[in-house]
């Protein structure tokens, strides 16, 4: 399924949904107050309002600059956290290494216009059940951690999985998914 303005309104009920296709390392860093630092590496595939990209810059100064009890804060202020902790705990449990865990990429994320929060799509896990050879042995793959499953400095990564809301959301998802 194509994930474009068609899916949006499959799935929200509208085109107007923001969708992000990004490629980086480092998700949600700060690249200064202006979009235009943000449009490449964050591959917009359909349209958005000032406002809605100002989400991505925000969320970004969040953390790239907040002290870990702000961002332990305000996480909920712009991250469906339920629905990331979904998403993270089917790329776990289905070893989905060809992601963002790896190497920043085939991923999706949308900004759902009624909760104004990011929520992440998965994309291409045509390489799961630890069957990308590009990380790690075998062996590597299959004892992989639960809890650290990321391969690089993952900043807004390592800061969400700190945040112990958000770890029992995610534990949650895993015992419902197990």
């Amino acid at each position: 399924e194509n994930i474009d303005t068609d899916f949006a309104e499959h799935w929200f009920g509208t085109k107007k949904v923001p969708i992000f296709k990004p490629v980086t390392y480092e998700l949600f860093h700060d690249l200064g107050p202006h979009w235009t630092n943000y449009a490449v590496i964050y591959d917009l595939k359909t349209d958005a309002t000032p406002e809605q990209l100002q989400r991505v810059i925000d969320f970004s100064h969040l953390v790239t600059h907040a002290s870990d009890d702000e961002f332990a804060r305000r996480l909920p202020d712009f991250l469906d956290l339920e629905q990331f902790g979904a998403y993270l705990a089917g790329n776990v449990l289905l070893s989905n290494y060809d992601s963002f865990f790896t190497h920043g990429q085939n991923f999706f994320i949308y900004l759902d216009p009624k909760s104004d929060l990011f929520g992440f799509i998965s994309w291409d896990h045509d390489h799961s059940w630890g069957e990308f050879g590009h990380y790690g042995s075998r062996r590597d793959r299959e004892r992989a951690s639960i809890w650290k499953f990321w391969t690089y400095d993952f900043r807004f990564l390592e800061r969400t999985m700190s945040v112990p809301a958000f770890r029992d959301i995610y534990k949650a998802k895993l015992e419902y998914a197990l």
